[in-house]
């Protein structure tokens, strides 16, 4: 029920946010919706450093009893805010480095101003206290403030620094209902609790936590960065555009692998081949889904930028056609990442989202130069590929061999070969698309035949835990 309300939340923000930011592309147009998505890549980045893992560590230090409720209310907003005071000044010169215009530093000015109330943000608190429905509506209730002033206010011709001022406003009122909830129902708000040693081991703990977090974020927001910094312009706005739908489809991942997650762990103990199974089995499934999908949406991929966001954003369909395939690579990669988690290897996850890092940019820095929006989304591709393949040789080299990249070619050469026919057909793309998607799907028992196996031990092995967990 918890998972559910948190998902749930989380699915209607994102409903909010598209609304908002479809309207926001249409009437800025793409240089100005450029600026705007600059400015949110920069507060979300800066935003995962703020934060430095302390909400994980706060919950994990309720739930042992290690803490008092008080204190930590005190302690991991003081240690937010001093992080917060050495944030916005390099967010700031990161901003004016780049070839953002005067209006768009502006932006990045008020958007840095919002980072105030990042050390306020409770979610971790009410989740340590099981009040999961305050949880969701924090986030959700920032959400609908945005988008609420942004179809109210933002029009054609109204300077850009208004979306910054919706944004500071949307967040101080979430920051008062946190502030409010904690006050009445969790404990009053004070400091007095606060001390500098307990501080001190929280920042230390929470570097262990949140340096994963900061390297995935930057696996995320650099290409994006990337292409404000080295282009900026209608540049940034195509792809940030379908960045913007990319990232939101990506949180995917996470919910699946979050699921699949316990039959990893209590098979991770047991026989190999028991394991094994269970990975080959997901990886062929996901293969399958999220490469059909990744192939629907390239073929449609223009189309669905210009349905989405205007006309103006028709540039924005190439990115999106590359960047797209980031998802399928992100899914496959959480088999490795996830199996290695349960193997407590995890320094190893973090090593490969480190080597995602390196690979975007060394791909985003001369690619971006040349082909701006598209070299960005050829540099997120290339940097969960990075991601994949690191994971997976860490796992087979320190714990041992598992199922890998042989039972997702089919899938892939099938698309391959699907998105060669599609260039060779002249019939509208809404026609083609997903005549040749019901195609790959329909032909894909017929020349996987262990698809169909696969599908039950996947499906029997999640009843399987259920029955053990009753």
């Amino acid at each position: 029920m918890d998972f559910a309300v948190l998902s749930g939340g989380q699915l209607l923000s994102k409903v909010f946010g598209f609304i908002a930011f479809a309207y926001l592309a249409r009437v800025l147009g793409p240089k100005d919706y450029g600026s705007v998505e600059y400015a949110i890549g920069l507060a979300v980045f800066f935003s995962m450093i703020v934060d430095l893992g302390l909400g994980p560590v706060g919950v994990r230090e309720l739930a042992t009893g290690e803490e008092t409720v008080q204190s930590l209310a005190a302690n991991i907003p003081l240690a937010r805010l001093g992080i917060v005071l050495v944030a916005i000044p390099t967010m700031l010169v990161v901003a004016f480095v780049s070839k953002q215009s005067e209006a768009g530093l502006r932006l990045v000015e008020l958007y840095a101003l919002s980072l105030l109330a990042a050390p306020w943000t409770l979610e971790w608190l009410f989740q340590a206290k099981e009040m999961m429905t305050a949880a969701a509506a924090g986030s959700l209730l920032r959400m609908v403030l945005y988008t609420a002033g942004i179809l109210l206010f933002v029009k054609h011709g109204t300077p850009v620094e208004l979306v910054g001022w919706i944004e500071v406003l949307a967040a101080f009122i979430t920051t008062l209902f946190y502030l409010g909830v904690q006050h009445v129902y969790i404990t009053p708000l004070s400091f007095r609790s606060a001390s500098f040693r307990s501080l001190r081991a929280l920042v230390h703990q929470g570097l262990g936590v949140g340096g994963g977090q900061i390297v995935s974020a930057v696996n995320m927001y650099a290409p994006l960065l990337l292409v404000g910094t080295i282009a900026a312009g209608a540049e940034t706005g195509w792809f940030g555009a379908a960045h913007r739908v990319v990232a939101s489809l990506s949180t995917f991942s996470m919910l699946y692998h979050f699921n699949l997650y316990p039959v990893i762990a209590r098979r991770a103990s047991g026989p190999p081949e028991a394991l094994d199974a269970v990975i080959r089995a997901s990886l062929r499934i996901v293969a399958w889904v999220s490469i059909g999908g990744a192939l629907l949406l390239t073929l449609l991929g223009t189309e669905l930028m210009q349905l989405a966001f205007g006309g103006n954003f028709t540039e924005a369909g190439l990115s999106f056609k590359v960047l797209v395939w980031f998802l399928p690579a992100t899914l496959l990669s959480g088999h490795a990442r996830w199996f290695m988690i349960a193997a407590k290897r995890q320094k190893y996850v973090f090593y490969a989202q480190v080597a995602g890092v390196v690979a975007s940019v060394a791909v985003g820095v001369p690619f971006v130069r040349y082909l701006p929006s598209l070299g960005a989304a050829v540099a997120m591709v290339a940097g969960a590929v990075a991601v994949w393949a690191y994971a997976h040789l860490s796992a087979t080299h320190y714990v041992r061999k598992i199922p890998g990249v042989a039972v997702t070619l089919v899938p892939m050469a099938l698309a391959a070969a699907a998105l060669a026919v599609a260039s060779q057909l002249h019939f509208t793309r809404w026609v083609v698309g997903p005549g040749l998607v019901l195609a790959f799907f329909g032909v894909a028992p017929l020349v996987d035949r262990a698809l169909i196996a696969d599908a039950r031990t996947l499906a029997s092995a999640k009843s399987d835990l259920g029955a053990l967990a009753r």
